[in-house]
């Protein structure tokens, strides 16, 4: 079993501003769920987590695809 010690630090408003900005279909974020909450994306995001971190950070509405 893993032991969470410290989270944080990544922000994702600077590739959601680009992908807002590029006109992007959607795009995918590969993380802990630590970061705080992103600025509203205008295409679909999808976050992709492990099963641990769900919970951490912040809610969406968007879709969490949790691996294991």
């Amino acid at each position: 079993s893993l032991k969470r010690v410290y989270h944080g630090g990544t922000c994702f408003n600077a590739p959601t501003t680009y992908c807002n900005e590029k006109g992007f279909d959607g795009h995918i974020i590969l993380t802990d769920m630590g970061a705080s909450k992103p600025i509203p994306s205008k295409c679909q995001r999808i976050w992709i987590t492990d099963k641990q971190s769900l919970g951490w950070s912040f809610e969406t509405k968007e879709r969490i695809l949790t691996i294991d």
